[in-house]
């Protein structure tokens, strides 16, 4: 069914009603301050599927940790070379300094530390998660355990109020093992309402950093965010080219009118893509990826796209016959 949400929702209710729907009915309203793209799509692209794209990508805060200037803060430099566990020296170094002065700390000194060390834990889980789930010989699960809410036969040993249970998990012969774990038990907020169970986000980095440390040193001897960036522009890093243009690519294609042409010098048909396709692309990604995708040209698009359809064929290749043993001699059984 085409269309967008409103339009299916108002076929819906003229079958309802047995009222027919008008052929020449009008496309959905669009606000008027909405930027050209949007304007210009086809009337059967639901844009919320194009924000879940943007949104399966790293946020926009840790990719303007990875294009740091580290001329202006060593710890820049880090995020931008190191991996992650020498990221991790870095920041309890400066962490030590600031519990070493107390208060005469700037706040922006602290909220600095703060945010690059909330970065980091983020960082780690998202490399720990790369991987399947079924490949994954450690893991770790954080969840929020309120037992007020279990009946009392069922409720797991622990705290009896509302807590954060952070656990590594290890697989094994007879199913996953428990490893380790850290309750994180609330306290007053700062603004000092006993009524608010809250819980101390510096508390709840430390002990995920501590975990990290102790049970997962692959994962810290990664280079941070290797799958996302590389050493070209941003505009060149995988993000855009390897994920955000392919799925783009693949959710748009069916919605744009494709020219079909044979030409003398391939078999199959050619005319993948509309070139309208390719500017929305990069207008797109110029509107949701300011940070990366300013410089995205209409050719690198391209080329992304091209790329994306040839590793799309290599794959779809039928694998060749395993080989023989050679000819049977004449006359054997």
């Amino acid at each position: 069914m085409g269309g967008t949400f409103l339009d299916a929702a108002r076929r819906a209710l003229d079958a309802a009603t047995g009222r027919p729907a008008a052929p020449d009915d009008p496309p959905s309203p669009i606000p008027s301050g909405d930027p050209p793209v949007i304007r210009r799509l086809p009337r059967s692209v639901d844009y919320t599927h194009i924000k879940m794209i943007i949104l399966s990508l790293p946020a926009p805060l840790t990719t303007l940790v990875w294009r740091g200037d580290p001329t202006a803060d060593p710890l820049w430099g880090a995020f931008n070379r190191k991996s992650l566990r020498a990221i991790d020296r870095q920041l309890r170094r400066r962490e030590a300094i600031l519990a070493a002065h107390g208060p005469a700390v700037p706040a922006t000194e602290r909220a600095l530390l703060q945010g690059l060390r909330q970065q980091w834990v983020l960082l780690c889980l998202r490399e720990m998660n790369e991987r399947a789930s079924h490949e994954r010989l450690r893991w770790m699960r954080i969840r929020r355990v309120d037992p007020t809410r279990i009946p009392p036969e069922f409720r797991p040993p622990g705290p009896p109020q509302l807590h954060t249970l952070i656990e590594v998990w290890k697989a094994g012969r007879r199913g996953p093992a428990l490893l380790d774990q850290r309750t994180l038990l609330p306290t007053v907020p700062p603004w000092g309402d006993p009524k608010v169970p809250w819980f101390d986000p510096d508390e709840y980095h430390r002990a995920c950093a501590e975990l990290l440390r102790q049970h997962f040193a692959d994962v810290l001897s990664r280079r941070c965010g290797r799958r996302w960036r590389s050493q070209y522009a941003p505009p060149g890093w995988p993000l855009v080219t390897k994920v955000a243009v392919p799925a783009l690519f693949e959710l748009l294609r069916p919605h744009y009118v494709v020219r079909s042409y044979q030409d003398h010098r391939q078999q199959g048909m050619a005319g993948h893509y509309a070139a309208q396709l390719r500017r929305d692309i990069t207008e797109i990604l110029h509107l949701e990826l300011p940070l990366l995708a300013k410089d995205l040209t209409i050719a690198r698009v391209t080329a992304a796209i091209q790329r994306h359809i040839a590793r799309g064929r290599r794959r779809r290749r039928p694998a060749p016959p395993p080989a023989g043993r050679g000819r049977r001699r004449p006359g054997s059984a």
